[in-house]
């Protein structure tokens, strides 16, 4: 577009001086013009001062009828030179115009280029600051994924002492114990699942149930306690070591 631009300035620069040229011309053509005026009624004068000379001078009135015919012939070119530049001058103009058309258009495209420009920059600062809310919102869940990788590291180390605490329970209860096993172990294990040991307690009632339990009510929006059917929230749950 720049380039476009300067090439029609230098375009119109060159046409502007051709059109001063051409009026140079048209200045040197009226004084030529002028000029000839001058012979032409000097030519006139002496043919009146020559008049009484007309009868007995016919060839030098002759030569001085060819003389007038070619000034004549001069004014007459020069009127159709005059008419030409004219011409030419009005094709200049009319040149110019379209020029300056052009170069409206020009700036109203760069115009238009330049607020399409500033959209554009303003899309890509929202960009960075959604690019950064997603880096921030990334630190965060992996730090929560962190946390929670400690946590189930932490709670299959419970889940290990608890078994071997249980092992030792079993081995000690071999001989007349084994009803208090039972009763123990029927303590300790989910009342939902009947797989899991408790972990997990409720907080609104206080029942201890295991943590796949709890997360599955939670995740299926059912948060209703499996023992009383009262309602938790979402954090309403506590970790529970036994």
């Amino acid at each position: 577009m720049k380039q476009a631009y300067t090439k029609a300035s230098t375009l119109a620069s060159q046409k502007v001086a051709n059109y001063t040229a051409l009026e140079e011309k048209v200045i040197r053509a009226q004084a030529e013009k002028s000029k000839a005026d001058q012979k032409y009624f000097g030519a006139m004068k002496h043919n009146d001062m020559r008049a009484q000379e007309l009868r007995t001078l016919r060839a030098q009135n002759s030569k001085s009828s060819e003389a007038v015919t070619h000034v004549k012939e001069a004014e007459a070119a020069s009127r159709a030179y005059s008419a030409t530049l004219e011409k030419q001058i009005a094709e200049l103009n009319s040149i110019k115009s379209s020029l300056s058309k052009q170069l409206q258009t020009a700036q109203q495209a760069l115009a238009e280029k330049s607020i399409q420009y500033e959209g554009l920059k303003t899309q890509v600062e929202e960009l960075k600051k959604l690019l950064t809310s997603k880096e921030s919102s990334a630190s965060v869940i992996q730090s929560a994924h962190r946390k929670a990788e400690v946590e189930i590291e932490t709670l299959h180390a419970s889940l290990e002492k608890t078994q071997k605490q249980l092992e030792e329970w079993k081995s000690r209860s071999l001989g007349n114990n084994g009803a208090e096993f039972e009763a123990l172990r029927a303590i300790a294990i989910c009342t939902v699942c009947r797989t899991n040991f408790k972990d997990t307690a409720i907080v609104t009632c206080g029942h201890v149930f295991c943590k796949g339990c709890v997360e599955e009510r939670r995740t299926s929006r059912s948060r209703k306690c499996p023992n009383c059917n009262k309602s938790f929230g979402q954090n309403d749950t506590l970790k529970v070591t036994l």
